[in-house]
């Protein structure tokens, strides 16, 4: 099913929003909302849904007239899912927001200004993460600050706080499950395009997704291997598999010792901010 709301929209709008779900029930009216009451309006929003069964497509069209597009079918998976919003994407900039993430207040406004400034290939900024409340305890805040001069050693621009010059954004390669972003911009900067950051918080994420698992580092080390050498990649993974290993077993002798209530206790209010 694909419906579309062209009039909704000026003809050239200088972004184009792009939200993938599926059985988001949920999450999914905060994510519409944190785009929709933006202030700034030269932008379109597009849809692309999963064929979900859980209620998100009911959600999702009481704000149908304010989508430009809005697809309800199965896919193969969330970069297949966000292949086919950047393909129906008619914006200068293209931007991912999806399930359970959010937009920061002024945020498209900041980062469309510095984009028609400077006109870089990708302009991006700082994410937080939310980690859910336990204990009767507020939620956990913590600071992911992208940069991309460290992209070869890691996957350090995230792209939920990411906007990308349509005219050089290609298809997501679907081969990475977790990791096509990054294969992404690893090729960007490769080729010697600009990247502009702006240093304040763009997008707020939902902690424990499926990127935030050790699975990952495969994915790198094959995005590595094919921009900075196989030598260089097999180093750095081996690198990162130590530094994740060391901070589980930190974390492992810290639960004994803790327990596991005040362990959760320690981690809430060491990554707080």
């Amino acid at each position: 099913m694909i419906e579309s709301n062209p009039s909704g929209t000026v003809n050239t709008p200088m972004l184009s929003v792009i939200t993938v779900v599926y059985n988001a029930v949920q999450e999914i009216e905060a994510t519409m909302l944190s785009v929709l009451n933006q202030d700034y309006q030269d932008f379109e929003y597009i849809i692309i849904d999963g064929a979900s069964t859980d209620g998100t497509l009911e959600v999702i069209k009481r704000y149908k007239g304010r989508l430009v597009h809005l697809v309800s079918e199965p896919d193969k998976g969330i970069y297949d899912a966000m292949n086919k919003g950047l393909a129906l994407a008619r914006g200068r900039y293209v931007a991912f927001k999806n399930a359970g993430d959010t937009y920061s207040d002024g945020s498209l406004t900041l980062a469309m200004q510095v984009a028609q400034s400077t006109n870089a290939a990708l302009v991006y900024g700082n994410t937080e993460k939310l980690w859910p409340a336990f204990d009767g305890n507020d939620a956990v805040r913590s600071l992911l600050t992208s940069d991309h001069s460290l992209l070869r050693l890691r996957s350090c621009l995230d792209h939920r706080s990411a906007f990308v010059r349509r005219d050089i954004h290609r298809p997501f390669d679907t081969q990475y499950r977790l990791a096509a972003d990054y294969d992404l911009f690893c090729e960007l900067l490769v080729r010697g395009f600009q990247f502009e950051k702006i240093n304040q918080v763009l997008s707020v994420m939902q902690g424990g997704g499926a990127s935030d698992n050790v699975g990952i580092y495969h994915e790198i080390k094959r995005i590595q291997t094919r921009y900075f050498g196989g030598l260089y990649a097999t180093y750095n993974y081996y690198r990162l598999h130590l530094s994740y290993a060391k901070l589980k077993a930190q974390d492992r002798i810290l639960r004994l010792v803790l327990g596991p209530d005040n362990f959760r206790r320690f981690k809430g209010r060491k990554n707080k901010r």
